[in-house]
């Protein structure tokens, strides 16, 4: 019948007030789109020790799990073990205190698919959608290079060190996506390679735009400054927003090192209704960029 397929949401903890005795509950939104049931497994855990729970997931069943817990979890590994997901496991932290609730309901309750799709007004365009594209810089190369040998078998996704020179893809559970979380990189360059979002807007209007930030918070590169001291080095991406038929505005750069592992904002522009492009460039005074996902947002 085929591999099961897994879309998940909105993980959380949430402390339950008004008991007793400290307690807290997970909760997260599954979407299984395939026609073959599928099974989580979770390890969570806390300062007070760690627990598992396997949880059914049916064919074309969506849901909310609400899963108690008498500690407070600081982490959480979620593996789809058999199934169509790329990476099949993802591990969520959580540093910050915890929201509250006064529900103490627990277990899985159905839920619309449709709590899976863009909210309205939004339009994402995800580098594994047909909408984005890539192209190299047109720089000429050694014989030496043309003539080496490549690998007979490459990977479809790689890790993200050792850099490329080119556009490569990985797939690190930091990316957006829904079953399949991947993102293009590549070493710096001069600007002259590109990664490039393109989608049809509806109608005119002023648009928030956002390009989701592929970064593990976890892992970051450092630089020696010339007093000696040791920085985190920062990722400056540079994008420009163009409506066809009109000039390209001007470029906005953001550090990606300074960001969240989330959307980031480039601001608000206001664009005619049809095709609209987002490019990224390879300069950087880091030492790579990478590529994901693009949100366009109407505002008004």
């Amino acid at each position: 019948r085929g591999t099961p397929a897994f879309i998940l949401r909105d993980m959380e903890v949430l402390q339950v007030t008004g008991q007793e005795k400290e307690s807290y509950q997970i909760r997260f939104k599954v979407y299984n789109p395939s026609e073959t049931d599928g099974f989580l497994s979770l390890r969570f855990m806390s300062y007070s020790g760690a627990w598992t729970e396997r949880l059914l997931v049916p064919a074309g069943q969506a849901y909310e799990f609400r899963i108690p817990s008498e500690g407070q979890p600081n982490a959480i590994n979620l593996k789809t073990n058999l199934s169509q997901n790329i990476p099949s496991a993802t591990f969520y932290q959580f540093r910050e205190t915890p929201g509250t609730t006064r529900d103490t309901a627990s277990g899985r309750f159905p839920i619309s698919p449709e709590a899976f799709q863009p909210a309205p007004g939004e339009i994402i365009v995800d580098n594994e959608d047909a909408g984005f594209s890539t192209q190299e810089s047109q720089q000429r190369h050694k014989l030496k290079d043309l003539l080496r040998k490549k690998p007979k078998e490459t990977p479809q996704y790689t890790y993200l060190f050792p850099v490329r020179p080119e556009w490569t893809a990985t797939s690190m559970d930091c990316c957006y996506g829904d079953i399949v979380r991947s993102a293009m990189f590549k070493k710096k360059g001069t600007g002259q390679a590109t990664a490039t979002w393109r989608t049809e807007l509806p109608e005119e209007g002023y648009y928030e735009i956002s390009v989701w930030n592929a970064r593990d918070e976890n892992s970051y590169v450092t630089i020696v400054t010339e007093e000696g001291k040791e920085e985190k080095m920062g990722r400056g991406q540079r994008y420009t927003v163009q409506a066809e038929g009109q000039e390209a505005e001007e470029p906005v750069i953001v550090d990606m090192e300074a960001e969240k592992n989330d959307w980031v904002s480039l601001g608000q522009f206001y664009l005619p209704a049809g095709e609209v492009s987002v490019t990224l460039t390879d300069e950087t005074e880091g030492i790579y960029v990478i590529a994901d996902a693009i949100k366009f947002r109407l505002v008004q």
